[in-house]
Order: C-alpha cells, then sequence, then structure tokens
C-alpha cells in the first residue's frame, strides 16, 4: 500500500486528497481554528474522513474532558507507569466506535502515538531526519509501514507518503485518517492565514525511541526505485519550494520599486505646481 496525502487548502479550512496510484481513494478536512488546542481539543475539533463520492466513512472526536485533565497532569506517567493525551475517538457514519487515536508517554523523552482499530493496536513513532520527517509504524515489535513528509511547506500545504507492508489493506481508511490526525497535531498552523509563505528546516531528532527508525525500510519493502523515487520527491519539493520563494523576492521588489517610482513621480509633480 502506497498513500500520497496531498493537503489543497489551508486558507479558511483545511482539505486533504488521498490518492492510490493516482485514483482518489479518500478526502479529508479538519478544523482550520480550535479554540483550544489540537492537543487537548474544543467544541469544533471534528476530524473527518469521506470516501471518493463524498461519503463520510470516519468522523474523529476529541475526548476534551480527559485529555485536560491529563495536560494538568504533566508527569504523572513517571509514578502511573503512562499517560494518554491527544486522545481523539473514531467512529463511523452511524456513530459506532472502531477505534481511537492517542499519544502516550511511558517515561521520560519516550513516548509513541498509538492507532487503536477493532481491538488491534498499531505503535507509531515520529522523528525528523534532515529534510525529512518520519513516522516508523510497529506491530508488536516488527515495523510494517512508514510515513515520510518533507521539512519543507509552501503558502502550509502538507503532503505526505504512507507505505504499508501487504496485509493491511483493511487498515487503509484509519491509516489515512491517521495521517490527517498527525497533521492536525503537529502541523495544523492553527488559525493562521497565509497568501504566500514559505518554509524548510533542516532538523534532526533523537530520543529513546530514535532505534525505532529503519532507514532501509523503504528499500527492502518496496526496492530501491521507490526508495530512489521518493528521495527524488523529497529534493523536488525543496526544489519547488525555493523557485516559489525566489520568484516571491522578486515580486515583493518589483512592487517596492514601482511604489517608490510612484512616489516619486507624485512628489515632483506637487513640487512643479506649487513651485511653477
Amino acid at each position: 500500500m502506497i498513500l500520497h496525502i496531498q493537503q489543497t487548502t489551508a486558507n479558511g479550512t483545511h482539505l486533504f486528497r488521498i490518492t492510490e496510484q493516482n485514483q482518489l481513494l479518500y478526502t479529508a478536512d479538519t478544523p482550520f481554528f480550535n479554540p483550544v488546542t489540537p492537543v487537548i481539543g474544543g467544541p469544533v475539533s471534528t476530524l473527518t474522513l469521506s470516501d471518493a463520492s463524498g461519503q463520510v466513512r470516519f468522523t474523529s472526536h476529541a475526548e476534551t474532558v480527559d485529555n485536560l485533565k491529563e495536560s494538568l497532569k504533566p508527569l504523572s506517567y513517571l509514578f502511573t507507569g503512562s499517560k494518554k493525551i491527544a486522545c481523539y475517538t473514531v467512529s463511523d457514519y452511524n456513530g459506532q466506535q472502531h477505534g481511537a487515536f492517542y499519544v502516550e508517554f511511558s517515561e521520560l523523552m519516550k513516548y509513541k502515538m498509538v492507532i487503536e482499530y477493532r481491538g488491534k493496536y498499531i505503535s507509531c513513532f515520529k522523528r525528523s531526519m534532515g529534510k525529512r520527517e518520519v513516522v516508523s509504524f510497529y506491530k508488536d515489535e516488527v515495523q510494517v509501514g512508514q510515513l515520510t513528509k518533507p521539512n519543507c511547506v509552501v503558502n502550509q500545504l502538507d503532503q505526505y507518503y504512507l507505505h504499508f507492508i501487504d496485509g493491511y489493506e483493511e487498515w487503509t481508511g484509519i491509516l489515512a485518517f491517521f495521517v490527517i490526525y498527525y497533521d492536525f497535531l503537529y502541523h495544523n498552523s492553527n488559525g493562521q492565514y497565509s497568501k504566500s509563505s514559505y518554509q524548510a528546516n533542516i532538523t534532526y531528532t533523537y530520543d529513546k525511541n530514535s532505534s525505532k527508525y529503519d532507514k532501509d525500510f523503504l528499500r527492502t519493502q518496496f526496492g530501491s526505485a521507490e526508495e530512489q523515487r521518493i528521495d527524488q520527491w523529497i529534493r523536488q519539493v525543496y526544489a519547488d519550494a525555493s523557485q516559489s520563494s525566489k520568484a516571491d523576492f522578486k515580486k515583493f521588489w518589483l512592487i517596492f520599486g514601482i511604489g517608490w517610482g510612484v512616489a516619486i513621480i507624485i512628489t515632483l509633480l506637487v513640487l512643479l505646481i506649487i513651485f511653477f
């Protein structure tokens, strides 16, 4: 399974397209503005995943009260053994609950995201590796998938590739929805409007779960050609963003120059009128 998740709208609402081999599977939307935080959730923090025909497949709601209680006890996991925050239950269009997404802390500098689906669990470990951000998915002690995101964003529009090994086809919808939850949690740009923006970072993160990242996962599970395609995709995103940034910079100086030119002409005209 290889899914491409692309954010298509960032201002006023957050919309996403999820495709497989260029075929539309799902669309999704998340709140543009959350009056609390994505971690705690608020009255408008509902995430929605719809199929290609527009039929709602899943909705997710924040467990606001429980999240707030846990947020007020930041180090409780040191005494209780674990702590769950950012809990969002997942229900179908009939309101039947199928699982949940949450972040679980077990000790200092050690946490994981969890996908709970029909009584089964997948653990998810986030790490930033230079020009890319990755999430490694584990079923028990075996890595079964990887989410890849460029550490580069233009106009606040995020994009991801999700790779999952065979045998998880029935999880396709819930995995796609998890990416939407993940974006809402870590890359929501809560309530920020932007006509044109460019952000590029090269960052590395390390914690007690750093060993969960396998740099060879794509090559060993999907082949060298797919690994090279993702590498090229990362490079192209940075190149496109750089060109966009240069174009915006030139546009700024053009407008700036025209503005000053108009101001000088008006000043000269005023002086001519005054003195002649």
